[in-house]
């Protein structure tokens, strides 16, 4: 990944817990993103837990990647699920996920066909977090990555009483996670999509192309800085990054 920046500078420390919020387009290419931003973290000895991917599956795509034969890989399923992988790829109900697990694997994936219903999954993105709340001591971040940053709040919803408390619990995830050494990915397509105390939480805002919708009214002022016609219209390599203390750069990936 590089970054020319037009306005600041910034320096990206992969030990840290950020958040990363990745706004564009369907087929904008915010998946392949965040799953650059997880291979970075790979490569500077963290953890990856993708929690949460469509209904396809596309996080399984770890598994036929160069890292598949570099990293060790745990797969989560639901019970009683019957699951065929590699030998050299662990798998396990997600009930029975520890704290060690994320010392001891560098993949961990949480994948939609391993489970019986969506409301299954849901069930254990929320054992998942709720049991990285007991990360109390670490030595290596995680980053997490989550397709459709919604998706968080709809999981919750399975557990607690209504939308209000749903959308507070993502909000405390989001500015709590990084005293459980837990880094964040998310994507979204609209802006509108996510309460703007969501995406003020986010130390790096990653835009993709924005088609015809373009940037609400109170981001205007990256306008001074980029183009609306290549915001409109980047490539799926290209991206406009903004960072919590309003810089503002022009990057690509690979």
């Amino acid at each position: 990944m590089k970054i020319g920046w037009l306005y600041g500078n910034e320096t990206v420390n992969w030990s840290r817990p950020y958040v990363w919020l990745t706004l564009g387009v369907r087929g904008a290419g915010k998946s392949s993103f965040l799953e650059h931003l997880a291979e970075q973290h790979l490569q500077n000895g963290n953890c990856v837990l993708d929690l949460f991917a469509c209904r396809a599956g596309e996080n399984l795509a770890w598994l036929r990647s160069k890292w598949a034969k570099e990293k060790r890989i745990l797969l989560f399923s639901d019970e009683n699920a019957i699951v065929e992988a590699p030998d050299s790829v662990s798998v396990k109900p997600y009930t029975k996920l520890s704290l060690s697990d994320f010392m001891e694997h560098d993949i961990i994936i949480n994948s939609s066909p391993l489970y019986r219903s969506l409301d299954a999954e849901y069930m254990s993105c929320n054992f998942i977090i709720d049991k990285l709340w007991h990360r109390l001591h670490w030595k290596r971040t995680i980053f997490t990555v989550c397709r459709e940053a919604s998706s968080l709040m709809y999981s919750r919803l399975k557990v607690v009483e209504n939308q209000q408390a749903a959308k507070a619990f993502l909000i405390y995830w989001l500015r709590e996670s990084r005293h459980v050494g837990c880094s964040l990915g998310l994507d979204s397509v609209r802006m509108t999509s996510l309460d703007v105390d969501v995406r003020s939480l986010a130390d790096f805002t990653v835009f993709k192309s924005q088609g015809s919708g373009g940037l609400p009214r109170e981001l205007w002022f990256i306008y001074r800085y980029v183009q609306p016609s290549f915001l409109q219209n980047m490539k799926p390599g290209q991206f406009v990054i903004l960072t919590r203390k309003g810089h503002i750069g022009v990057g690509v990936f690979p």
